[in-house]
């Protein structure tokens, strides 16, 4: 009785680390799916800024929407249809906005604020190309690894 005891006790320990392991993958997963939307969101409100005042914006919250009754401007372009996008973290990512005046362009990091806890792929994404990621570092333009 006490083996079938000991062995029960092994089987529910190692099926609780197994559901928290899955709940914490699935997790990671949440959070670089929403980065890589998030990304994709910004570029398309980058476009939209672009195409209204013919140059990026020197910052991400310049994308947001004016407050109360004012009328959009350079400042507050109100091309993101979710104002939480231009916030420097969401969902376990942080985002690094940087303007590029030579040529006029920008580019965007969506680093994990804990990596291999919120997430494991670092995102870059630029006006002149893809999406892309790495799993080590920081990406950039050399990754070739379009989404």
């Amino acid at each position: 009785a006490r083996v079938l005891l000991l062995g029960s006790v092994v089987l529910l320990v190692v099926g609780i680390y197994l559901g928290i392991q899955h709940e914490h993958r699935a997790a990671i997963l949440f959070n670089e799916g929403s980065a890589y939307v998030r990304l994709s969101q910004l570029d398309y409100a980058l476009d939209l800024y672009y195409d209204r005042y013919g140059h990026y914006p020197d910052r991400a919250e310049q994308l947001r929407a004016p407050a109360g009754d004012t009328a959009p401007d350079e400042n507050h372009a109100a091309t993101l249809s979710d104002p939480t996008s231009a916030n420097p973290v969401n969902e376990g990512y942080a985002f690094t906005y940087h303007r590029t005046k030579d040529p006029d362009g920008y580019r965007i990091n969506a680093d994990p604020v804990d990596p291999g806890h919120t997430g494991v792929r670092h995102w870059y994404t630029s006006s002149d190309g893809p999406t892309r990621f790495d799993d080590q570092k920081s990406a950039n333009s050399r990754n070739w690894n379009p989404r």
